[in-house]
């Protein structure tokens, strides 16, 4: 019976292994990141650069045609009281916009969200526990299972130590059992205690 598997306790070696597969896997995820942040850019340049009444396009006959205005003025109010006391709240709140020379359509900026590799790691992660826990139901969702590239050439042990980082923000964390179902151990073969990344 191997004691250092069931017990989860690397040698020295194997510990290396698992560190260096975390990092690769945070550095698959930063590409993935880096990715998904490239084509929120791109979109926001498309939807910015285009009005969406006229169809016309930025830049026509050497002169801006989209240009930037704080037009759009949104306000809340609430006013309570009664016959001795009135109290109230007023906000008054004012939001870019882009304004079409060619028709005056003004429409709002396309906003973009910060993706970074803790976020796309933490969503990784939650796909990976939803395959393991229920196959059958996420054959579907093909996307779940591109992003599972992420852990290839990994160990289970390696993706069970990178998942306590993210223990918190987790909607099901995996055991180290279910992990080894569809990843191979570290403590399996003789050959993995050689592999490095």
């Amino acid at each position: 019976m191997n004691w250092r598997k069931l017990l989860h306790i690397p040698t020295s070696k194997q510990s290396l292994i698992i560190v260096d597969e975390i990092k690769l896997i945070q550095g698959r995820s930063g590409g993935i990141a880096s990715t998904e942040q490239k084509e929120q850019t791109e979109n926001q340049k498309s939807r910015d650069s285009r009005c969406p009444l006229c169809r016309a396009k930025n830049m026509m006959n050497d002169k801006p045609n989209i240009v930037d205005r704080i037009t759009s003025v949104e306000s809340k109010t609430k006013i309570r009281g009664n016959l001795f006391k009135i109290s109230g709240l007023l906000a008054v709140e004012t939001k870019a916009v882009n304004h079409c020379n060619n028709c005056g359509h003004e429409w709002e900026k396309f906003r973009t969200k910060t993706i970074t590799e803790f976020a796309i790691t933490k969503i990784i992660l939650d796909y990976l526990s939803d395959i393991i826990r229920d196959p059958e139901r996420n054959k579907r969702y093909s996307w779940k299972h591109e992003y599972m590239d992420v852990f290839n050439d990994c160990h289970a042990e390696s993706i069970y130590t990178l998942q306590k980082q993210y223990r918190p923000q987790l909607r099901y964390p995996l055991s180290l059992r279910q992990l080894r179902t569809k990843y191979e151990s570290i403590y399996d073969k003789k050959q993995s205690h050689e592999k490095t990344k």
